[in-house]
């Protein structure tokens, strides 16, 4: 009598083994891996920052890693940062000018920036922070920021928070935040904003509180 052929499942078994435990190895080895190019990215730039003298501010509330992961990745201080600082800057100028803003994008978490007296702060420098989608409260104020930078916030749509005072803006930059529909409140004091130009944007965003 003929042997029954073997079951479809036995002659596939060991490559499917193979397969799974290659993907269970590199899996994890991969993700571990990008996780401790991330940390190393973050303590790069956090410690870029705090030389200069910026202020951060943790978000306390996030869950830890486990103590295996810790153990691994090392120092992750910066892991959770929600709020930089630069206005508390000596001498801001020379870091916007040389250093650039680039590091920010390290901070996933990031929902507070404040630039506020940074004289050097321009429209090119609100381009470079357009990226990050996730800042929900920016202060600009006594900034050098115009009409021309105010395109920028066009994929800011997560703002709650904008503080505009003693800028370049007027009427036609305000007409670029009629999109941001989350913003709660927006200071424009000491501008070239006019009150017809608050009326339109008013309008447009009737849940926001407007400063002029």
């Amino acid at each position: 009598m003929d042997a029954l052929p073997k079951p479809l499942w036995y002659q596939f078994s060991l490559r499917t083994l193979l397969v799974f435990m290659t993907l269970l190895c590199l899996g994890p080895g991969s993700y571990v891996a990008y996780e401790q190019q991330t940390a190393r990215e973050q303590q790069r730039a956090a410690k870029a920052l705090v030389k200069l003298g910026c202020v951060f501010s943790i978000d306390e509330t996030a869950a830890p890693r486990s103590a295996a992961m810790r153990l691994i990745l090392g120092d992750e201080s910066f892991r959770n940062v929600k709020g930089i600082a630069f206005s508390s800057l000596v001498d801001p100028e020379p870091y916007l000018a040389d250093f650039g803003l680039r590091h920010l994008r390290s901070f996933p978490h990031l929902k507070t920036l404040d630039f506020s007296a940074c004289n050097q702060f321009t429209d090119a420098d609100l381009e470079e922070i357009s990226e990050l989608s996730r800042l929900q409260y920016l202060d600009l104020n006594f900034t050098h920021l115009s009409d021309a930078g105010m395109v920028h916030f066009a994929g800011l749509t997560k703002l709650k928070g904008l503080s505009l005072d003693r800028t370049e803006v007027s009427d036609a930059g305000l007409a670029h935040l009629t999109g941001l529909t989350q913003l709660e409140y927006l200071y424009v004091s000491k501008t070239q904003v006019t009150q017809d130009g608050v009326n339109r944007l008013q309008m447009a965003l009737p849940h926001c509180r407007i400063r002029h």
